[in-house]
C-alpha cells in the first residue's frame, strides 16, 4: 500500500500511458473540486442556526466569519471540517497520481527520486531495466483543486471562503515541518499585530519560501506558489 501512494494508481498499473495520466488527472481535480464544495460555515450555519453564515460579517464562509457570528465551537467546527475535506483530496491526489514531485526511477521493484540516488543504489549492468516515471505532485494537486472548490463552491452559488484552514492542511499532510513553522509564524504575527487576518495572509505569503528551503525544488513549489496567490488576491471573493 505503501509504495501504491509513492507511485500513485496511474503510474503503478499504466506506466507511461499519457492517457491514463490525462483520467487520473481530471478525476483528483473533479473530485478534489467537489470534496472542497463541501464548505462547512455553510452546512453548520444553515442546520444549526437556521441562517447564513455568509449573510453576516465579512460574507465568507470560513472559520474567523463563524467566530465573529456564531462563537468559538461552530468556527472551530468548520476549521476541522474545511480541513479535513482538503485531507481527504490530498489523499485522492496521493492515490492516483502519487506523492512525488519530480523524476523518479524504479528499478526491479524499488524506487528512486533521482538518477543519483538510482545510480547509488543499484548496480551500472541494470540501469536499462530502469524505467523513469514523471512525478505529478498528485497532493497537491488535490489539495489545491479542494481549495478551489472552497474558495467557488457548486453547491452554493460559487460563493465560499477565504481558503485558510483548507491551505493550512494541505500543507500539514504533504509537509508536517513546513506546516509547523508555518504555524510559528502565524502566532509571532497574530501576537505582534492582533490580527488573526494578518497572521493568515502573511502565513500564506511565506508558506512557498518555507517550503522551497525546507524540501528544495520541485513541481509542488510551482502549486505551491499559485496557491499562494490566489488565497492571497482573494481572487474576487469577499
Amino acid at each position: 500500500m505503501g509504495e501504491l501512494f509513492k507511485l500513485g494508481l496511474c503510474n503503478s498499473y499504466f506506466p507511461g500511458s499519457t492517457l491514463h495520466f490525462v483520467i487520473g488527472l481530471f478525476a483528483v481535480v473533479l473530485i478534489g473540486y467537489l470534496l472542497g464544495s463541501l464548505n462547512f460555515g455553510v452546512i453548520i450555519s444553515k442546520a444549526f442556526y437556521g441562517g447564513d453564515v455568509r449573510k453576516h460579517g465579512s460574507g465568507a464562509s470560513g472559520a474567523t466569519n463563524m467566530q465573529r457570528t456564531y462563537g468559538n465551537f461552530p468556527a472551530a467546527m468548520t476549521f476541522l471540517g474545511d480541513g479535513l475535506k482538503t485531507a481527504a483530496a490530498v489523499f485522492v491526489g496521493a492515490l492516483f497520481l502519487g506523492r512525488y514531485n519530480a523524476i523518479f526511477y524504479v528499478c526491479d521493484g524499488a524506487s528512486y527520486a533521482s538518477f543519483d540516488a538510482l545510480l547509488r543504489g543499484v548496480d551500472i549492468s541494470e540501469l536499462p531495466a530502469a524505467v523513469s516515471y514523471t512525478g505529478f505532485a498528485g497532493m497537491y494537486i488535490g489539495g489545491a483543486a479542494s481549495i478551489a472548490g472552497h474558495a467557488f463552491p457548486v453547491y452554493y452559488g460559487f460563493k465560499g471562503g477565504k481558503c485558510i484552514a483548507s491551505t493550512f492542511f494541505l500543507v500539514l499532510c504533504t509537509e508536517p515541518l513546513v506546516a509547523l513553522v508555518c504555524l510559528l509564524f502565524f502566532i509571532a504575527v497574530v501576537w505582534a499585530t492582533k490580527f488573526i487576518s494578518a497572521g493568515s495572509v502573511m502565513c500564506v505569503i511565506v508558506y512557498p519560501l518555507i517550503l522551497n528551503r525546507l524540501t528544495g525544488a520541485g513541481l509542488h513549489n510551482i502549486v505551491a506558489i499559485l496557491i499562494a496567490l490566489f488565497v492571497v488576491t482573494g481572487t474576487g471573493r469577499t
